[in-house]
């Protein structure tokens, strides 16, 4: 046990606290240059190809996207103790909630053109199975199932290491075409009705 409690004295840095809450932030958040000049899909396959920086949440519970094409895009997330509730053996709800949104809204991203920003409306999770904090990838496959001009609906599924489906959820997002992805103020929603999303986008 000591020895093990060295080895990793080794490896991790002298932080001034053990919460990784209250430490320096890692990682970058993109500045809007990157959003006016580049399409949803091409900045998260840059991303993926390390040619972007990776954001804090990324380094914060190690969330990240390894595949990404127009319309459905593949993400993990470890199964780490780090994200457990108080219940012995399995993960906290709120975290595969947390993969399973983060790949409907990054699916939704790629099928947006340079400068167009997009907010998360709302997003439903059914949690089929617990997941145990053993330290492997959870897996969270997403899809864009509509896409009009305002409004994009999409799906994802939740797998565990060894396979098995361990939720599923379903999501929308306002799509804000000419609008920084950067907020620094308060948006405005444009308006939502039948008329104006009836034509599927592809």
């Amino acid at each position: 046990m000591q020895d093990t409690l060295y080895q990793v004295s080794q490896l991790e840095p002298d932080w001034p606290s053990a919460h990784p809450y209250e430490r320096p932030v890692a990682g970058e958040v993109l500045p809007q240059e990157i959003w006016d000049s580049t399409d949803g899909l091409g900045v998260l396959q840059s991303l993926i190809a390390g040619d972007l920086p990776a954001p804090p949440l990324a380094h914060f519970c190690g969330i990240a996207p390894v595949e990404a094409d127009a319309g459905a895009t593949t993400w993990t997330m470890p199964a780490s103790e780090w994200l457990c509730a108080p219940i012995q053996g399995r993960l906290y709800g709120g975290a595969i909630a947390m993969l399973a949104g983060t790949a409907i809204d990054g699916t939704v991203q790629t099928t947006l053109p340079a400068g167009t920003a997009f907010a998360p409306v709302d997003l439903k999770v059914y949690f089929l199975r617990p997941v145990a904090p053993d330290g492997r990838d959870l897996v969270a496959r997403g899809t864009v199932i509509h896409r009009g001009r305002s409004m994009a609906v999409g799906t994802s599924e939740v797998f565990d290491a060894d396979g098995k489906k361990v939720a599923v959820a379903t999501g929308s997002a306002v799509i804000l075409p000419g609008r920084p992805a950067t907020v620094t103020t308060e948006l405005t929603l444009p308006p939502v009705d039948g008329s104006e999303d009836d034509e599927e986008r592809p």
